[in-house]
C-alpha cells in the first residue's frame, strides 16, 4: 500500500506544478485562444498524470522545480537516532524495498530501537490507508450516488412527444450523430444533461421541455456535441483522477477548470454548424437554461448545458466573439499547436538527474497561491451604513451588479447566525438579489439569483458605522458542499442545505421593496417574478434572424426593442422611454415589424417599420428625432438607410464583395485595398444615426447626398490579430447615383 500510494503523491506533486504552470499560461493567452485550445491544452495534464515520469531534458521545468521522487525522503529525510544524534538519508543503508531504515547497533536497547523502528512505519502506513479509505469512500459514493440517479430516473422519466421526437431526429442530421441515441424528459436533472458512457442518453428537466421549437434544438445541438466530441469519456477519466488525487485542492481546481472549458469549447462546436444569425439566440437559450438551474444536493457528475452560474459570463462572452476565432482560424491553430508542443516538451519532461534539490519550497508556495485565488472573496467599496441591515442589503445589492440590471434592484436576505470578535461581525446569510424592470407593463423580475449561502464580515467603526471586509459565496461545482462546510459552523449546515426551502422568503422580500418602489414612483402595475411566456414574432425563421440577430448586433435602438411582441421601458437621463415591437399586415397581405420607442405621454422619438416578403426583410418607413434633422424626401432616407446598414453587415463580415457591390466607384478605388477599408480590418458597427447639417463636411459632390454618425469597434491595420483594438466614430456619405440608387461614397474623420 505504501508504495502504491509513494508513486500517487508523486504524480499529484508533478500534476500540481503542471497544472499551476497551464493556468498561469492560459491566463495569459486568453482571448488569444479559441475555446477548442483552451480546451487541448489540458492534454498536457491529463498525459503527465497518466505517464509522471518522462525522458531526461535540460529544458524541463522540472530542473527549476525539482519534486522528490519517494514520500520517504519526505517524511523522513532526518530521524534521530538513540543518541540523539541526527541521521541523515545519505549515512541510512538501503534495504531492498527502497526504504530507508536506522541500522542497529549490538550495544543499543533493541526494544528501544524497535519501538522507533515501528513508529516510523507506522507512520507510513498510516499515511497511506488514510490515502486508500478516502478514495474507497470517493468511489463508493460515486457509486451509490450514480445507481440512486438511474434507479431515480428509471422512476421518474416521461415519454417525449413527437415535437421533441422530430426535434431530436433533425438535430442528430445536422450534428452527424447516426447511432440510436435515447431522449428522455425527467425531473431528476435541472439541466439538460448527457448520462451514460455505454448506452449514452440525452435528459431533458421538464421546464425545458417546455421551451420554444429552436431553444430546444439549441439544446439538443449542444449535448450531442458533448457525444460527438467523446466528452463523456473525459469526464469519466477526470471521475477516475479525482478519486486518485482527492487530497490534492489543486488538481481538484484543475479538474474544475477542465470542465468549464470543455463546457466552452463544445458551444464552440455547436457554433461551427450554426449560422452566425444564430449565435445570438443560442446565447439567449443558454440564458433560459440558466434561469431554472438550481444546483443539486447529490447527483453523479453529468455533462450538463449549464453547470454553474459563475463560468456563464465567460461562455456568453466567447460566444459573441465566435466569429473573430472563425475568421483568425490559421492564426489560432498555429498558436495552439505552438502551445501544446512547448509545453509538452518543457512539462511532460523530467529534470536532469545529476542533482536533487529542495523539493517542496516551490510547490507548497504554488499550491497556498492556487487556494488564495480559488478562495478569492469579493470587496467592494460601498458607503458605510449604520445598521447591520442595511449594511447586508448594499452588499448584496452592490454583488447583484454582475446580474443584467434593470430598473430597480432588490434583495432578499435571512441571518442564520453571527459573531461579533475583536469589532468586527460575522454574519450568516442566506441571500438573494433580483433585478426588476418593466415589460408589457408588468414590473417584472428580468435576472437574480436564488438562495445563496453567503458569509459577510463586517468591520464596525467607532461610530457604529459597518464596512464590508469579506463577501463569500460557495464555489461552484463539485466543490459546492465541501465549501459550505468551511464557510458555515457545523449548527448551521442543515440549514444551509436546505437553503433551496427558504427561497420564497427571500422573493417575498423582492416583491414587497418592488412593492414599495411602485408607490415611491406613483406607478401601479402587477409585480411578476417569475418567468412569464412572451407573444414570439411570427415570421418566416430566416427573416426574423436578419432582424434580431444581424440588424439589432450592431444596431443600439433594434438591440432595445423587445425581441417578442410587447413592450420594454428604460429610464434614460431621468426620462422613462417605452420600446415596443409590434406585428401588424400591409395593406397587400404582408407581414410588418415595427419597432417604436416614445416618451410616457406618447411622444414619438423613433420608428421602424419593417415588410417581410417571405425570407427578406424591407425597410418600409423611418422616422427619428435625427432623421427629421435631414432635408430630403423620407423614400431617400428610407433606402439611404437600409443601404448603410446592408454595407455595415457586410463589414462585420468582411464580406468585401458585398461592400463594393453597395458603393460607389470613387469608394471602392480610394477607400478599399487589399483587406481593409479606410485602414480598417473589420467593423462592427454599436450606433448609426443621420446627420442634419453636412455643411462642414463640405463635399464636392452636386448629387443628393446623407451622411451618417457612425460608431462602432473596429480592427485598425497594423493593431492586433486577435480581437477589435479600439471603438472609433467617424462619418460615412451615402450618395444618390444618376440611375437612382443609393451608395456608400466617402469616410470622414470627426
Amino acid at each position: 500500500m505504501e508504495s502504491i500510494f509513494n508513486v500517487v503523491w508523486v504524480t499529484s506533486l508533478y500534476g500540481t506544478v503542471v497544472g499551476i504552470a497551464l493556468i498561469l499560461i492560459k491566463n495569459l493567452l486568453k482571448n488569444r485562444l479559441s475555446p477548442k485550445w483552451h480546451y487541448l491544452i489540458w492534454i498536457v495534464l491529463i498525459l503527465k498524470l497518466l505517464i509522471p515520469f518522462g525522458p531526461e531534458s535540460a529544458v524541463s521545468l522540472f530542473n527549476i522545480i525539482p519534486v522528490t521522487r519517494d514520500i520517504n525522503g519526505i517524511d523522513n529525510s532526518l530521524e534521530i537516532n538513540n543518541k540523539g544524534s541526527i541521521l541523515l538519508p545519505a549515512e541510512k543503508e538501503i534495504n531492498n524495498t527502497g526504504t530507508y531504515e536506522i541500522p542497529v547497533q549490538p550495544n543499543f536497547n533493541n526494544n528501544t530501537v524497535g519501538n522507533t523502528d515501528n513508529i516510523k512505519v507506522n507512520t507510513k502506513n498510516i499515511i497511506a490507508f488514510i490515502w486508500f479509505f478516502g478514495a474507497l469512500l470517493m468511489l463508493l459514493l460515486l457509486i451509490y450516488t450514480y445507481l440512486s440517479f438511474y434507479k431515480k430516473l428509471q422512476k421518474e422519466t416521461c415519454d417525449t412527444d413527437q415535437r421533441l421526437t422530430d426535434i431530436f431526429e433533425k438535430c442528430k442530421k445536422r450534428m452527424g450523430v447516426k447511432r440510436n441515441l435515447s431522449l428522455a424528459v425527467s425531473g431528476t436533472v435541472n439541466t439538460p444533461s448527457l448520462f451514460g458512457v455505454i448506452n449514452p442518453k440525452i435528459i431533458l428537466p421538464p421546464e425545458t421541455a417546455k421551451l420554444g421549437d429552436k431553444e430546444i434544438e439549441y439544446v439538443l445541438l449542444h449535448e450531442l456535441a458533448h457525444y460527438k466530441r467523446k466528452d463523456t469519456l473525459v469526464n469519466l477519466l477526470l471521475l477516475g483522477f479525482q478519486i486518485v488525487h482527492w487530497f490534492n485542492p489543486v488538481m481538484w481546481y484543475c479538474f474544475k477548470c477542465i470542465r468549464q472549458d470543455m463546457e466552452a469549447a463544445t458551444d464552440e462546436k455547436v457554433l461551427s454548424i450554426l449560422d452566425h444569425t444564430e449565435h445570438k439566440d443560442y446565447g439567449r437559450a443558454l440564458i433560459a437554461i440558466l434561469e431554472n438551474f438550481t444546483r443539486p444536493l447529490l447527483a453523479p457528475r453529468l455533462l450538463g448545458m449549464v453547470n454553474d452560474r459563475k463560468s456563464m459570463e465567460r461562455r456568453i462572452r466567447m460566444i459573441k466573439m465566435a466569429e473573430i476565432f472563425k475568421r483568425k482560424r490559421n492564426i489560432t491553430i498555429i498558436v495552439g499547436i505552438a502551445c501544446i508542443l512547448v509545453l509538452g516538451g518543457v512539462l511532460l519532461t523530467n529534470g536532469m538527474s545529476a542533482e536533487i534539490k529542495d523539493e517542496n519550497n516551490n510547490v507548497n508556495k504554488n499550491i497556498d497561491s492556487i487556494n488564495k485565488a480559488d478562495d478569492q472573496n469579493v470587496q467592494e467599496d460601498i458607503q458605510k451604513p449604520r445598521s447591520l441591515e442595511q449594511a447586508i442589503s448594499e452588499a448584496i445589492k452592490e454583488k447583484g451588479k454582475s446580474f443584467l440590471t434593470g430598473e430597480l434592484v432588490t434583495e432578499g436576505h435571512i441571518i442564520l447566525g453571527k459573531e461579533e470578535k475583536n469589532g468586527e461581525v460575522k454574519v450568516y446569510t442566506l441571500s438573494s438579489v433580483g433585478w426588476f424592470s418593466f415589460e408589457d407593463g408588468k414590473f417584472t423580475k428580468i435576472s437574480g439569483s436564488g438562495a445563496i449561502p453567503t458569509v459577510m464580515t463586517f468591520a464596525v467603526g467607532e461610530n457604529g458605522e459597518f464596512t464590508l471586509i469579506e463577501y463569500r459565496e460557495p464555489v461552484d461545482g463539485a466543490e459546492y458542499m465541501e465549501s459550505i462546510y468551511e464557510m458555515f459552523p457545523e449548527k448551521l449546515h442543515d440549514a444551509v442545505r436546505s437553503s433551496h426551502e427558504r427561497y420564497p422568503e427571500l422573493l417575498k422580500q423582492q416583491e414587497e421593496q418592488a412593492e414599495n418602489y411602485l408607490k415611491s414612483v406613483g406607478r401601479k402595475a402587477d409585480i411578476v417574478s417569475k418567468y412569464v411566456s412572451k407573444t414570439p414574432v411570427d415570421i418566416d425563421s430566416e427573416a426574423r434572424d436578419v432582424l434580431f440577430s444581424i440588424y439589432s448586433k450592431f444596431d443600439g435602438f433594434l438591440n432595445t426593442c423587445p425581441d417578442w411582441i410587447g413592450s420594454k421601458e428604460y429610464v434614460e437621463d431621468g426620462i422613462r422611454y417605452i420600446y415596443e415591437t409590434l406585428q401588424s399586415k400591409t395593406d397587400d397581405g404582408y407581414d410588418l415589424i415595427t419597432f417604436k420607442k416614445t416618451k410616457e405621454d406618447g411622444t414619438l422619438i423613433e420608428e421602424r417599420k419593417y415588410k417581410i416578403v417571405g425570407s427578406s426583410v424591407y425597410l418600409e418607413d423611418y422616422t427619428s428625432e435625427s432623421e427629421k434633422k435631414v432635408n430630403m424626401p423620407k423614400e431617400d432616407k428610407i433606402k439611404a438607410l437600409d443601404v448603410i446598414t446592408k454595407y455595415f453587415y457586410a463589414f462585420s463580415q468582411n464580406d468585401f464583395d458585398k461592400m463594393r457591390s453597395l458603393s460607389t466607384d470613387r469608394h471602392n478605388e480610394e477607400y478599399m485595398h487589399d483587406g481593409d477599408v479606410w485602414g480598417i480590418k473589420w467593423a462592427l458597427v454599436k450606433e448609426i444615426k443621420m446627420v442634419g447639417d453636412v455643411e462642414f463636411l463640405k463635399s464636392e459632390s452636386l448629387k443628393p447626398v446623407i451622411v451618417f454618425d457612425v460608431l462602432a469597434y473596429v480592427e485598425r491595420v497594423g493593431k492586433s490579430d486577435v480581437f477589435p483594438s479600439a471603438q472609433l466614430s467617424f462619418y460615412v456619405s451615402v450618395e444618390k447615383g444618376e440611375d437612382g440608387v443609393w451608395r456608400v461614397d466617402r469616410y470622414f474623420k470627426k
